[in-house]
């Protein structure tokens, strides 16, 4: 479908309406200048007071009248609004042009009595909806109006009429350089597409107001000096034009009034700012434009000298008001955002902060400080997007920013919703975000925050004891993935750490001599020139020559947080170390995965419930796996062939077997035999959770406990302290064809009595 030459508007606004776009245009090549000339003409007459209204008390709803806009010239208006008129402030439409603004009182100039063609040539601002296009979301976004706006504002496109909506609305499509307008928009992703008659119904079902007439009352005045060209009448056009009717009165709302606006900066622009607030570092400041600066002065000027009057009612979330800073007693313009008892936190509209103020501090702001467009705009830093901040680079960047003249560069935000990105130069030219990386390579972020009742899935990747262990969330499992694969490519290419520049908790890359890769690496301690690293993302130390070290680059340092989450087994917070009851642990646990559950946080580590595949807990696993190992079995049930074994997985085979065993014990209970007769010391171990080799030593000795013993494939150790050299030579993360049985497929028999390993 092609265009019409003849279907041309000149497209004076753009809004939304509803779920749909609506262009006001103007059809006519003439009138709209002829009107613009005489207001042109009669503008020194307006200047003068000319023609202004005799009293507030005549302007109502409706009235057709000249208003002044912002750019100090005069359009034909209608009242619509009259909300604020005890304020002497009025809402009025621009009818040859189809936007709204607020507007003093005495800038309104009568249309009765003046030139002919100013009183009966029609509104030139038609409606128009724009086929085919709703909204992406929920709602529009304020930025796609905004960026459709700038798109077609003040430009002669080409139309065609599609559907007849009322008299006064017509939906149509809309071309520009010869391409349909919403299909542009649609191939963008800025809109969706709706058929032309579920649109149709939606907007026949809206009760839109008709558009106004020009006022009825004239005043006999000599015909008007129309230049040669312009026809006298009305030339038929494409949307036709209402007959001159009674309009419809809008109702009043005074919410939308209410309301603050701010300066727009379009993206790809530099200006010259101030960051006037430091909320989140680098990811959220807010910034003054310099050229506003005088401005801003004179509005706390007029604001700390009025007279207050206090709120009339309970203020709500969302009320516009005048607040009293807590820390300088200065008046500024905020907006409520929460309540609490008889305080209120105010957001500062013209510098970006916040603060919790009485109620008392609260007062009405009048409608001209609400007109008047907030002062600070809020950004963040680009650069940073996929960068875990840490506390270093925040304090960085607000000594960086405080009490400077910043030039800024703006850009788009990067997704919906977002904060708009700049980046920022100091006088000598030096980039915030170069500052920010090189900050970065101080410190790590802070670890993943765990809580009481913190559930996730985790893979253990290292082992020290029972009460001291690491793991990594399962969930982060790809991205550190993608940072190992990195690692590996730019680590060998990283510059040297030399021995003056190591310091303790510098990061650093390591390389781990045992399986030749690069780690991220945390400095402990230096000793000449051996290093003590801890491997943060997996949470052992080791040992480093200072050649095997390199300085990091600050994005591989913050962009992902520190994986190792270090924790301990709930019940063995307050047991010390026992190499064979840790070893047995290890066995169990590395580099497997399980639901983990926090039951409380000891400063930095966790006390966490570990539960397996088969939902059992860890804790009892290890329990019954150490008994095993110690050779917790008494003699007199093996020689009255009476068979124990282990807690097993459930399985659909299996799910009698531990019921069988049960069953056994309680009957050599009924015959008078308790376990604590048949094995005092194992039930005293178990019991406290305490398994010592000293107590180990204790059971009793004959033919069949020495057999067992012999056979038992749990290794022996002089002592439960661990040696210097033990796991010296273990990697972060062992690789699968290194992991060793560890006595998980162990079985020893002995006559009828059968032990396995789970």
């Amino acid at each position: 479908m092609e265009a019409s030459s003849n279907n041309t508007m000149y497209v004076t606004y753009v809004e939304k309406h509803g779920a749909f776009v609506k262009v006001w245009g103007q059809v006519d090549k003439h009138y709209p200048i002829s009107i613009e000339n005489c207001l042109g003409e009669l503008k020194p007459q307006f200047d003068e007071g000319h023609y202004a209204l005799a009293s507030p008390a005549s302007i109502q709803i409706g009235l057709m009248c000249c208003a002044k806009y912002k750019d100090e010239m005069y359009y034909r208006a209608r009242v619509t609004n009259v909300s604020s008129l005890y304020q002497n402030f009025v809402e009025v439409h621009f009818v040859d042009y189809g936007n709204k603004d607020i507007v003093p009182t005495s800038v309104l100039r009568s249309g009765a009595e003046l030139s002919n063609i100013l009183v009966t040539v029609p509104p030139q601002a038609h409606e128009f909806v724009l086929a085919n296009v709703t909204h992406v979301g929920h709602a529009w976004e304020a930025r796609t109006i905004a960026l459709i706006s700038d798109e077609i504002r003040y430009m002669n496109l080409q139309f065609i009429p599609v559907q007849q909506i009322n008299p006064y609305l017509t939906l149509i499509k809309l071309f520009k350089n010869g391409e349909d307008y919403a299909l542009s928009l649609f191939n963008r992703g800025y809109v969706l597409c709706m058929a032309n008659v579920s649109q149709t119904m939606i907007l026949q079902s809206i009760n839109s107001t008709p558009p106004p007439t020009v006022n009825q009352t004239r005043v006999a005045l000599p015909p008007p000096q129309i230049p040669p060209g312009i026809p006298t009448q009305m030339p038929q056009v494409a949307v036709p034009v209402a007959a001159p009717s009674q309009p419809t009165l809008p109702v009043q709302n005074t919410t939308t009034l209410l309301t603050f606006k701010g300066h727009t900066i379009t993206p790809g622009t530099d200006h010259q700012v101030y960051v006037s607030y430091v909320s989140d570092g680098p990811c959220h400041f807010s910034v003054q434009l310099q050229r506003l600066e005088e401005n801003l002065a004179k509005l706390m000027r007029e604001l700390n000298r009025m007279e207050l009057q206090p709120l009339e009612e309970h203020p709500l979330p969302g009320t516009v008001c005048l607040a009293k800073c807590v820390e300088d007693n200065n008046i500024c313009r905020a907006v409520i955002t929460s309540m609490s008892n008889n305080e209120a936190k105010v957001f500062y509209v013209d510098f970006g902060n916040t603060e919790v103020v009485a109620n008392e501090r609260l007062f009405q702001i009048p409608l001209k400080f609400v007109i008047m467009k907030v002062m600070s705009t809020r950004y963040a830093l680009a650069g940073l997007e996929n960068t875990t901040v840490t506390l270093e680079m925040k304090c960085a960047f607000k000594e960086f920013v405080s009490d400077k003249l910043l030039r800024m560069h703006s850009l788009p935000p990067p997704a919906k919703f977002g904060l708009p990105l700049c980046h920022l130069w100091d006088e000598k030219q030096n980039n915030a975000l170069d500052v920010m990386r090189k900050v970065a390579l101080l410190a790590y972020p802070e670890s993943t925050t765990l809580t009481r009742g913190f559930c996730q899935e985790v893979i253990v990747s290292y082992v020290y004891s029972c009460s001291h262990f690491y793991v990594q969330l399962k969930s982060k499992e790809e991205d550190l993935r993608r940072l190992m694969e990195e690692l590996q490519a730019i680590g060998p290419q990283a510059h040297p750490m030399k021995l003056s520049e190591a310091k303790t908790g510098l990061p650093c890359f390591a390389l781990f001599d045992t399986d030749g890769q690069w780690y991220r690496g945390e400095i402990i301690s230096l000793e000449g020139d051996i290093v003590k690293v801890r491997y943060v993302d997996y949470g052992n130390e080791e040992l480093v020559n200072i050649i095997n070290l390199r300085i990091p680059s600050g994005d591989m340092v913050t962009v992902l947080r520190p994986q190792a989450l270090e924790c301990c087994l709930n019940g063995y917070q307050n047991m010390s170390d026992d190499v064979e009851r840790d070893t047995i642990l290890e066995e169990l646990i590395l580099e497997k995965e399980f639901s983990m559950r926090v039951i409380e946080m000891h400063s930095n580590r966790a006390l966490v419930d570990l539960i397996d595949s088969s939902r059992y807990n860890v804790g009892s696993l290890l329990l019954e796996k150490l008994a095993l190992a110690r050779s917790q079995v008494s003699p007199l049930l093996i020689q009255d062939s009476y068979q124990i074994e282990p807690r097993k997985r459930q399985s659909p085979n299996e799910k009698y077997e531990r019921k069988n065993s049960r069953d056994t014990l309680n009957e050599e209970t009924d015959r008078g035999i308790s376990r604590k007769n048949l094995n005092n010391q194992f039930n005293k171990d178990f019991r406290n959770r305490e398994f010592s080799r000293q107590d180990s030593n204790k059971m009793d000795s004959n033919d069949n406990q020495d057999k067992w013993n012999t056979e038992s494939s749990a290794p022996e150790y002089n002592n439960n302290k661990k040696q210097d050299s033990w796991r010296q030579d273990r990697p972060p993360r062992r690789d699968n064809n290194e992991r060793g049985g560890g006595g998980n497929n162990t079985k020893s028999e002995e006559g009828n009595g059968t032990t396995e390993d789970r």
